[in-house]
């Protein structure tokens, strides 16, 4: 069982994953926010048991115009996981996670692994994701 991270964008979603003993973030696909049928089909076979949406609020903690895309797409996912047959005793719900300075983190270890631009591009977002989790995952173990 494991917990799921979405960096949904209005063009790209940046999806990372858990370990199974759920303390390690690992960066999974990046697919275009519109296919919900491809995220359904990644929380079935990865046996997710919670899924963290990245909320992107303003530095001051407010939210903004993004956090509503967010949210409505969370009720659409909400609403479609209801409808197929997900194991409803594994699958638990759908949390918010503050993803301020998610991109800077992301690029900051993209930078590390030394990616040109053209290929930064398509994998920040699932590096977002990660960092996001990873944050969500610390938090969740350590208190």
């Amino acid at each position: 069982m494991r917990i799921l991270c979405l960096d949904y964008g209005d063009k790209f979603t940046g999806i990372a994953v858990s370990d199974d003993s759920e303390s390690i973030a690992v960066p999974l696909v990046v697919i275009m926010s519109h296919e919900i049928k491809k995220l359904i089909k990644i929380i079935v076979d990865y046996k997710v048991k919670r899924i963290v949406i990245g909320m992107p609020k303003k530095l001051n903690g407010a939210n903004n115009k993004q956090c509503e895309k967010v949210c409505k797409f969370k009720k659409k996912l909400e609403n479609k996981i209801k409808k197929i047959s997900i194991d409803n005793s594994r699958f638990t719900d759908i949390v918010f996670w503050d993803e301020r300075f998610s991109t800077i983190g992301a690029k900051n270890n993209i930078m590390s692994l030394r990616l040109n631009l053209q290929k930064e591009k398509k994998v920040i977002d699932k590096h977002a994701a990660t960092f996001i989790l990873q944050g969500y995952l610390d938090f969740k173990n350590f208190n």
